[in-house]
């Protein structure tokens, strides 16, 4: 979302700017969105370091339920806002 906008994350802390950069998005679930994909950036981090196999099924499930529905707004704001680009 950010390069469609002019704007490219440095590298360092890439994700995390990309993903707060998701709440300046004036549409009605980017913020929501951003919260989410925030708080399951900082758990895989901690897992990353501090335990390993503490997700579960449902975790996983849960992320890839939302990972389609977020593919499919970010797909159809990029038709909205950008279809020149796509």
């Amino acid at each position: 979302m950010l390069y469609v906008h002019g704007y490219r994350p440095e590298n360092a802390l890439a994700h995390y700017r990309a993903i707060m950069a998701l709440k300046e998005i004036e549409e009605e679930n980017w913020e929501q969105y951003s919260v989410y994909l925030n708080a399951c950036r900082m758990r895989r981090n901690t897992l990353e370091y501090d335990c390993v196999d503490s997700i579960s099924k449902d975790d996983a499930e849960e992320l890839i339920t939302f990972t389609r529905k977020f593919y499919a707004e970010v797909k159809n704001y990029l038709v909205k806002h950008f279809l020149s680009l796509l």
